[in-house]
Order: C-alpha cells, then sequence, then structure tokens
C-alpha cells in the first residue's frame, strides 16, 4: 500500500493513478474544524488517539488484568449483550434483567426500518451497522489520509489499512485483527 503523506496535491495525485483512479480528484472538502484543512484534521485527531494509546500501554504495563482492560467500541457495538455481561462481570456489578432489557431496547435490531424515527436518534440504533457506516461516506483518498496519520494507532490496535476502494467498500471484510497480546481485554 502506498502510504500518502502531509506532501503537495501532485504526490497524492500519483499515488491514485498508481492505484488506477482517476487522477482529477479534488482533495477531500470536509471541515469539521473550519480554517484546518483535511489532513490537519486528521493529524489532530490522530495525535489524540496517539495520547490515549501511550496512556493504555502505560496502564496495561502498571495494571494487571484484574484491573484494567482495554475495549474496542467496535468489538462492544458487534455483541453489546455479550460484552456487556462481560464488563458488569469484570467490574462486580449485578448484570440485573433490567440492564439486559435497557441494553436490548437502545440496540434495536436489524429488521427495524431504518426510516423510523428512533433511527436518527443517539441512543435508538443498531451498532452493528453504524460502525462500518463511514466506510460508506469516506473516499479511499480520505481512508489513506487516515492511515497513513493514525498508522502507530491502528497498528497497536489492531486495525487493517484500506489497500483498495473494494476492501474498503465491502462489509463483509473485517477491518480488524485482534489486540495485541500485551493488552488486558474482555
Amino acid at each position: 500500500m502506498g502510504l500518502i503523506s502531509r506532501g503537495t496535491k501532485n504526490y497524492i495525485r500519483t499515488e491514485l493513478n498508481k492505484k488506477g483512479l482517476n487522477s482529477t480528484f479534488r482533495p477531500p472538502n470536509i471541515n469539521f474544524i473550519p480554517g484546518f484543512s483535511f489532513i490537519e484534521q486528521v493529524r489532530r485527531f490522530c495525535d489524540r488517539l496517539k495520547k490515549d494509546m501511550n496512556l493504555s500501554s502505560y496502564l496495561s504495563s502498571k495494571l494487571g488484568p484484574d484491573q484494567y482492560r482495554v475495549i474496542r467500541y467496535e468489538d462492544l457495538a458487534e455483541n453489546i449483550p455479550e460484552f456487556s455481561r462481560k464488563i458488569f462481570q469484570f467490574t462486580g456489578i449485578d448484570y440485573a434483567a433490567e440492564v439486559k432489557e435497557w441494553l436490548r431496547n437502545i440496540n434495536f435490531d436489524e429488521k427495524r426500518d431504518s426510516n423510523d424515527e428512533l433511527s436518527y436518534s443517539t441512543s435508538n440504533r443498531n451498532t452493528s451497522v453504524t460502525i462500518n457506516s463511514w466506510r460508506k461516506e469516506l473516499s479511499l483518498l480520505e481512508t489513506l489520509i487516515i492511515d497513513n496519520q493514525c498508522a502507530d494507532f491502528m497498528v497497536k490496535f489492531g486495525y487493517k489499512f484500506i489497500e483498495s476502494a473494494n476492501l474498503l467498500k465491502n462489509m463483509a471484510k473485517s477491518l480488524r485483527n485482534p489486540l495485541q497480546k500485551n493488552f488486558h481485554t474482555m
């Protein structure tokens, strides 16, 4: 995979041409933070992730598996009831029937109509679908930029790099590997 640096448009165009993509691309026009380029926004976000990664590494080295666990959101979102049961067990809190029912209600069934008003809520959604929604929204160029800027974090937390538009858009393909063994996981 060719990595994209914070270099010029020509470098990005060259990388896209190597991948057989249209050479008349336009740089991403995303302005989450007005006044900052997409690459600068990604760099800032990845810097925050790296700080979290360093803290997780430090805590994993100092605390035993009975005191600290690393959880990836995607792992939790794929199976909220089972993962929640493990979290409750780890913390010693009773996994009451009311909690199970609440979790079932906030993470609605895939068969539910996507036009349902609850589908736009932040607490009533199918998390197993939303964890991959970014794959439909981001372009290959944007994911290559993110992969490059967040590479250390991605490797450490078991995220795969996007190697093609096909991999990006193929929801049947997981983009995660197991977490590294030095992390205490659920």
